[in-house]
This record gives structure tokens, C-alpha cells and sequence, in this order.
């Protein structure tokens, strides 16, 4: 009548506003600590595409120089 044992899928909707904010700032992080990881990889590649770029440019100058 009223007092059966609520099934397990309607206990899980039923969390405390406090504990969903608790998830959703663990989640919050998570994308945060994500989006850092792929600053610090495009930081690599980009820093990796000036070194290449600045040996070219030098072994440019060392060419023309050593043609005069």
C-alpha cells in the first residue's frame, strides 16, 4: 500500500541536488584538465613547427653563404 520497495532505477533519479552538483563539477573538471592536455599538444606542435621552420631558415642562410 504505498510502502513496497521503490525499484532500483527510481532510487538513482531521485539524488540530492547537492550530490548532482557534486557530479557535474567532478565532470566540469575532467573537460577542463582534457582541454589543458590538448593546449599543452597543440603548444608542442605549433613550437615544434617554428623549430623546424627557424632550421630551414638557417640552413637557407648557411647555403648562401657558403656559395659566395
Amino acid at each position: 500500500m504505498g510502502l513496497e520497495a521503490m525499484p532500483t532505477t527510481m532510487i538513482m533519479v531521485l539524488e540530492s541536488p547537492a550530490k548532482k552538483r557534486r557530479k557535474l563539477l567532478m565532470a566540469l573538471e575532467k573537460c577542463n584538465e582534457d582541454l589543458n592536455a590538448l593546449k599543452k599538444i597543440i603548444d608542442t606542435i605549433q613550437f615544434s613547427k617554428r623549430l623546424s621552420l627557424t632550421a630551414e631558415i638557417k640552413r637557407c642562410w648557411e647555403e648562401q653563404s657558403n656559395e659566395k
